[in-house]
């Protein structure tokens, strides 16, 4: 499934220039919140991210604070 947002440009440039890709910035943020929530599970984290390993996601997750014990 794809989903499509509109923003105003001078909102997704200024964001952009903050955060980079701002596709991939969203990717990210959703997993995080749908971790911390317990809709899914590292391995799925995984796989939206597109990560190699466990590891890596681990890594991710605690470099954006994300407490790594059980989901809520």
């Amino acid at each position: 499934m794809q989903i499509q947002i509109a923003l105003p440009d001078d909102i997704a440039c200024s964001l952009e220039t903050k955060w980079g890709n701002l596709e991939r910035k969203l990717l990210e943020m959703l997993a995080i919140a749908a971790y911390q929530e317990g809709s899914i599970s590292i391995g799925k984290v995984r796989e939206l991210l597109g990560m190699s390993t466990r590891l890596e996601v681990d890594a991710f997750l605690k470099a954006k604070g994300v407490d790594l014990g059980s989901p809520k």
